[in-house]
């Protein structure tokens, strides 16, 4: 509260762009939340995960990774692949 009035903070769905990974080739047998838990166990600092609008050719989407913390992000892209399920995606 402040000066009687209630202060709502309303937080972005995504982050800019310079905090987003595309993730390429996701299986449509993944779920959304299989594939948050996996890579909330590797990169601590996830922010929102979700699939591409208009991504979906009907076996393969992709999915975009936001992450806070730079470090992690510049790995992920310097790295260019991420695991999930035990098959090798590529990022970008």
């Amino acid at each position: 509260m402040l000066l009687d009035t209630k202060i709502m903070v309303v937080l972005p769905k995504h982050l800019p762009p310079q905090c987003s990974v595309i993730i390429k080739g996701v299986p449509n047998t993944f779920s959304i939340d299989d594939v948050k838990n996996e890579i909330t166990n590797k990169y601590k600092s996830m922010y929102s995960i979700g699939e591409l609008v208009g991504t979906n050719n009907g076996r393969t989407r992709y999915l975009r990774l936001d992450l806070t913390d730079t470090n992690e992000y510049k790995q992920l892209l310097n790295s260019g692949i991420i695991c999930i399920e035990g098959q090798c995606l590529h990022v970008f």
